[in-house]
């Protein structure tokens, strides 16, 4: 993430979803230590524990599906207001992939829960291994590209209607959803407010 990015408040949208990658790639490396295991399991060979490993790897890879809801129903629309369509057209191709992978090895998983086999898990795993090349090629193209992109077109009070406009459980980064986001101005006005009722500034007329 940019070094611009970087500096922003914790709660801004743009930081939340740097962070979510930085989630979801400490989560694949662990994914990917149990695919390589399973790479390495004899085809005859029954694992159960690992197919129960693989299960919740793919569980918590699955929530990718919120961070990217989020992306494509709130800040896709905005840039595309700004005509950037190319690099976010790219990015949803990229997350389309994710949701395939992760569907395949869902599928197969569930399949294997009769025979957790070297071979049954191998073939869920490869797929989750797919799921993984593109999760770390789609936090590239957003820390990368889509976020300081975003940073550079929208403005504040756009930023501000994305926040407002993210539902609580779409956020995966940590214990729940920060403290909404809000823009500079909306924090002066709250503060011209708070001045109004404590009696410090005169209330507007008819306010």
């Amino acid at each position: 993430m940019g070094s611009d990015a970087d500096e922003l408040d914790e709660r801004h949208p743009a930081r939340v979803m740097a962070r979510e990658n930085r989630v979801f790639s400490g989560m694949v490396v662990r994914a990917q230590d149990h695919v390589r295991q399973a790479r390495e399991l004899p085809d005859d060979e029954l694992d159960p524990t690992l197919l129960d490993l693989l299960k919740d790897d793919l569980a918590f890879l699955s929530k990718v599906s919120l961070h990217y809801r989020r992306k494509e129903e709130l800040l896709v629309p905005v840039l595309a207001d700004h005509g950037e369509t190319s690099l976010p057209r790219r990015v949803q191709e990229d997350d389309d992939r994710v949701r395939t992978c992760l569907w395949m090895a869902s599928s197969l998983l569930d399949g294997a829960e009769g025979r957790p086999s070297g071979s049954n898990l191998e073939s869920a795993a490869e797929q989750l291994a797919g799921a993984c090349d593109a999760i770390d090629l789609v936090a590239e193209r957003e820390d990368d590209g889509l976020i300081p992109l975003a940073l550079e077109v929208l403005g504040d009070d756009e930023w501000a209607l994305v926040a407002r406009r993210s539902e609580e459980p779409a956020y995966v980064a940590g214990d729940g959803a920060p403290a909404l986001w809000t823009s500079p101005i909306e924090r002066a006005e709250a503060a011209v407010r708070r001045a109004i009722d404590a009696g410090r500034l005169p209330g507007a007329s008819g306010a």
